[in-house]
């Protein structure tokens, strides 16, 4: 066992597959362990965090921001000891094969497909990020579980809707003819008759962003400013000057339950699944001792 440790080394030495972190927290035992429901969050796990946070926001996170990162530290160990607790790395083919394959490049390693119930095989259990996010994301499935299956009815549906009124707001939008400008300029002669009809060109209904993508966004916000029922200036845009006849304008608004009802209803189950975690994850947290090393400020 100690050669095979020593290869183990070695092997993180030479930047292989594995990331310790041993450094981060005691080692995971049994739930009928008090040590094992000891949990220690030091200043270079809360730094790791936040590098990731940086790498991510382009931006230093506040104090807020820190403690939180903080606290879903804590939640990502307490899942991952309830994990195993309940044995969900047994038979989980991603767990026995993310194992077998470092094991693979240890000398007298076991065959693929087995995991070692020896030291060896459990520090790699406890520190290979990839085996440790499999089983964190598979406990906090089990905790949304329930939720993901409760449907909710049309009463709650059309309150998260109103309540989230802005988030489905439909843009406004504008019907238009256009029609190429032939070269004249804005306030010339003739310039507000209307257009020969053979090169009108009627459109479909589009927002602001629609029509900018098309036309530019200049164009884009001059249509969507301009009267109905006349015929404007020359307009330029991306591909030329146009003439617009604006028909009709619809303002912003919200859409019908029956038009959004399945974005609704994975929003809804979202909540519900997120908030069972929550009260899951805090009941959980009263068995365990938490506790911070190094910055205070981690406290």
């Amino acid at each position: 066992m100690s050669r095979a440790r020593g290869h183990l080394t070695r092997l993180l030495a030479a930047g292989g597959t594995l990331a310790l972190l041993a450094h981060v927290l005691p080692d995971a035992r049994s739930a009928s362990s008090d040590a094992g429901h000891a949990i220690v969050i030091d200043a270079a796990r809360v730094q790791s965090a936040e590098r990731a946070w940086i790498a991510t926001t382009g931006r230093t996170p506040d104090a807020g921001e820190r403690a939180a990162l903080v606290d879903a530290e804590v939640d990502d160990e307490i899942l991952y000891r309830e994990a195993l607790a309940l044995g969900l790395a047994d038979g989980d083919t991603v767990v026995q094969n993310r194992i077998a394959g470092n094991l693979a490049f240890v000398e007298d390693g076991p065959p693929p497909g087995t995991v070692p119930d020896d030291a060896l095989g459990r520090d790699m259990l406890r520190e290979d990020v990839v085996v440790r996010r499999r089983l964190v994301d598979r406990m906090r499935a089990r905790l949304e579980q329930a939720a993901l299956a409760d449907e909710p009815g049309d009463e709650v549906l059309a309150h998260a809707l109103a309540a989230n009124a802005e988030r489905f707001r439909l843009p406004a939008r504008v019907r238009i003819a256009v029609a190429p400008a032939d070269g004249s300029a804005p306030g010339a002669p003739g310039a507000l008759a209307a257009p020969d009809a053979a090169a009108v060109r009627e459109l479909p209904a589009q927002s602001e962003r629609d029509l900018a993508r098309t036309y530019g966004a200049s164009f884009a916000r001059e249509v969507l400013q301009a009267s109905q029922g006349a015929w404007t200036p020359p307009i330029a845009a991306t591909s030329g000057r146009w003439r617009v006849l604006v028909h009709e304008h619809d303002p912003p608004r919200v859409p019908p339950l029956a038009d959004v009802r399945n974005q609704v209803r994975d929003l809804v189950r979202r909540e519900h699944a997120a908030a069972a975690v929550r009260r899951a994850l805090d009941e959980l947290r009263r068995g365990y001792a938490v506790s911070f090393a190094g910055d205070p400020a981690d406290r």
